[in-house]
Parts: C-alpha cells; structure tokens; sequence
C-alpha cells in the first residue's frame, strides 16, 4: 500500500510539471511583462534539480549537483542575497554554448530614459574612467562555473546604465573611493574604514535577461562595515532608500570601563613612543593607532584625551614631532618597503592622531596656547597638508583627514591662516571641494568649512 501511494505522488508531480511547462509553451508572446519590483522572485528554494533541469533541457540533474550555483534568499534585512546551493536559477545557468554572448536590455516604454550623474563620457580605449557609464546591452553574462557571492543580488525590470549610475551616486555620498572600470564593469572601492571590495555588473539571462546582477566582493577590511556598504549599494541598486544601519555606531561607541588614570596615560604613550621608533611598519601602525584611541575623547573620554594631548604637545615630548614627520613625508620613506596599504593606514591614524590632538586643545585655553609656541604647526604641518590636498585624486581618504586638520588650525590659529594663503592651500581647497562634490561628498563638505574661514581673511588682509 506504502508502495502505491508513493507512486501516485510521483505521477501527480509529473503530471504538474508537465502541465506547467504546457502553460509556459502555450503562453501569448503579446502578454505584457509582471511590473517590476519584489514581486519578481527567482525559482523557490523547494523546487528541485529534476524539475529545475525540465527548465534548462540542456542541462541534466546530474551535472546540476556537481555546479555551485545560487539562490536568492534575504539573510541581510530582507534585501535579495545570491548563496551558493545546488539549485540553479536560470539567470546564472550554464545552458548556453555561448557563455561570451552579451545580453541586450529588452526596451520597454515604461521606463524612463536614465541620465548619467555627471555627465563624463568613457574614453576611446576603454580604460578606467571617473565615472561608470555602463551602456545598455553591453554587460556579459556570468561565465560558466562562476560562483557568485553570497553579497550579491538581481535587479529586475532596470537597464544597466540606471543601476550604474545609482551604485556610483550612492558611493560618492557615502565618501567610497572609487576607481571605474566601464569595460568590465566593475568597481575597485576603499572605504573611509580601510574596506576594499569590488562591484561587478553581469547581465541575467533567459527568463531573467529583463535584469542585471550586482556582486559585491570583500577584499579586505572588517566585515561589519562591509555589511554596511553592500545594504547601501544594494538599496541603491533597486531605487529604494538606504537601509538605516548602526553597525557605524556599535563599532565607534564610547568604551564602557573605568578611565585610566594618567600614570596608566603616560605609559602608554611611552609604549607608543617605543613603537614608532622601531623600523618595522607593523610596530608603527600600532603606535599610530595607540595614538589615535588615546587622544579619541569620545571613546575614552574627555580626561584621557586632554592629559594625551598634553604629554603629546609637551616641549620636552617627541611624539608632536614624530607626527609631524610622518604626515610630511607622506610615507615616502616607508612605501617602498611595503606590498600592502600599510604605509596610508599609518598616515591616516597619524592624521587621526593629530586631528585628535588639535580638537581637544581648541577647547582648552592652556593647550591652545602651547600649539601656537609649536612652531612645527605653521612650519611643517600646513605646507604637508597642503600637498595632501593637492593628491586628493590619488587618495581622497587622506584628503579628507588633511582637510579636517587644515580647518582646525586655520579656525583657531591667525598664524596659521595666514600661512595656509601663502603655500596655496585655498586654491587646493577649492580643487577638493569641485572633486568632492563630483565623487567624494564628505570632502565637499570640509573643503567648504576652511574655504568659509580663508575667503574672510582674503577679505580682512586685502589683496
């Protein structure tokens, strides 16, 4: 009896699927598309290879079991996630002889043309642009046995040159640095937290050719904040507003224990002292990053920073100076020992640390008096800060820190502003701000701060 109930079954999931695929054959081609949106969903999860396999007839069960394929599931926040499984969706399937082929968009009249953000063309030879202008119908396919990552995720119903352009607006607000690469559609990325990962543009197939896939890949860099980036990148994908994360604010919240008093201070910062000295680019990032967490008033309070800053811009202390040498060599000393991002992530904690120091001074009268008798600040630290602006291609992270510091001294400090107008640092302001606000937003907004204060003293000194 077991036996005949089982078999029935069997017959009647037959006997559904091949009514299915009667209905797909005998289905009107004048039949208008589903509206775009979340209705459009991949094949379910339940479904399995045999009737996956009915869908793709050049592909047998057995070959789908040995492919790493995907599904789309929403393990962050609802959004569409692509997982590696054994279930193959039509769009990433290899049932095609010509896995090269490109793809075009089918046109509908209900979408609206897209306008590129910033109105740069790509150039002749296709190399990596300032922007990514991604033309319809030019994306590839997924190659055969290509893995997606889980970070991935299907657009629907959209041509590829709007999800281009809103992937590269949402990263010029959220500050990413972004190097475009409009002939293989893909984007190099590195976040102000020292995150890199890279987008990449594919063009679905088949049942799924009306859309594009978005892969975000994690190079380096925490994973949380890599969490935060691929919500924001794929809500802009799809047009709908950002996810509100806290992820940002978990990781820079103040540390819950007792302060440390300031013999426990001073220690540390001879322990950092230590470490900057040593050779070793490893030992300096740890000295720098010291540095920065002790003169953080939000983490560690507004005591600690203070008696930091303190020991940091006493006469007789060297680390003023070592911070000094560290952001006016720009690295250069260090670069060409290192393979990786080590040398910008110790000149960034060095401007971190310096940035820390000249905040928590400016609100008190007895530490701001001793930065004016430091005479590196105007001597040293405006004309390097300068030049770091004048680089804000190469490294707008760098820029933005340099910009945050410049503001500082030229805010509270004459002698400063007026040596910030002699080495050319409004003009280098005025460049961060125009490429700030074309890919880099936070940067436009600091290059506007110090901008504000050095056009009034122009006004005041004459010309």
């Amino acid at each position: 009896r077991g036996e005949r109930i089982r078999t029935r079954n069997t017959v009647t999931q037959q006997q559904q699927a091949a009514a299915t695929m009667d209905s797909r054959e005998h289905q009107p081609n004048d039949q208008e598309p589903p509206p775009p949106g979340p209705t459009n969903k991949l094949l379910p999860c339940s479904e399995d290879n045999n009737a996956i396999a009915g869908l793709n007839p050049l592909v047998s069960g057995e070959e789908l079991t040995t492919r790493a394929v995907g599904i789309l599931h929403p393990p962050l926040g609802g959004l569409d996630i692509i997982k590696p499984t054994t279930s193959m969706p039509q769009y990433c399937g290899s049932n095609y002889l010509d896995i090269s082929a490109k793809v075009p968009f089918p046109s509908h009249s209900s979408l609206a043309p897209p306008a590129t953000i910033f109105g740069v063309k790509d150039n002749k030879n296709n190399i990596p642009t300032d922007t990514w202008n991604i033309a319809d119908g030019s994306l590839s396919c997924i190659p055969e046995r290509y893995v997606l990552e889980r970070t991935s995720t299907f657009v629907g119903y959209t041509p590829a040159s709007l999800v281009a352009s809103r992937i590269s607006e949402c990263l010029r607000k959220r500050s990413v640095h972004a190097i475009y690469n409009t002939q293989k559609a893909k984007v190099k990325c590195f976040t102000q937290q020292f995150v890199e990962f890279r987008v990449r543009l594919f063009a679905g197939k088949a049942d799924y050719g009306h859309g594009v896939i978005v892969e975000v890949q994690r190079r380096s860099g925490p994973a949380t904040y890599f969490q935060e980036e691929c919500r924001n990148i794929f809500a802009a994908a799809k047009g709908i507003p950002e996810h509100p994360t806290h992820y940002h604010k978990v990781m820079n919240r103040p540390l819950q224990q007792k302060m440390p008093p300031e013999d426990s201070v001073v220690q540390y910062l001879e322990v950092a002292l230590e470490l900057l000295q040593k050779d070793h680019l490893d030992a300096k990032l740890l000295g720098t990053q010291s540095l920065a967490l002790l003169t953080d008033a939000y983490k560690n309070g507004n005591k600690t920073a203070v008696s930091a800053t303190k020991h940091i811009i006493a006469p007789q202390s060297e680390l003023c100076n070592i911070i000094a040498s560290l952001i006016e060599t720009g690295g250069n000393d260090i670069e060409q020992d290192s393979s990786d991002d080590t040398a910008a992530r110790i000149r960034a904690n060095s401007l971190i640390a310096l940035c820390n120091v000249l905040k928590v001074s400016a609100r008190d009268s007895s530490l701001s008096q001793s930065i004016k008798q430091k005479s590196v600040c105007v001597d040293v630290l405006i004309p390097s800060l300068t030049k770091e602006l004048e680089r804000v291609e190469s490294s707008p992270q760098i820029a933005l820190l340099s910009a945050r510091c410049l503001n500082v001294l030229v805010e509270y400090y004459a002698d400063c502003r007026t040596k910030a107008l002699d080495v050319g640092a409004f003009e280098a302001l005025v460049n961060a701000s125009e490429y700030g606000k074309s890919r880099y937003a936070s940067l436009a907004t600091e290059s506007e701060r110090g901008l504000a204060v050095l056009q009034n003293t122009k006004i005041v000194l004459g010309p």
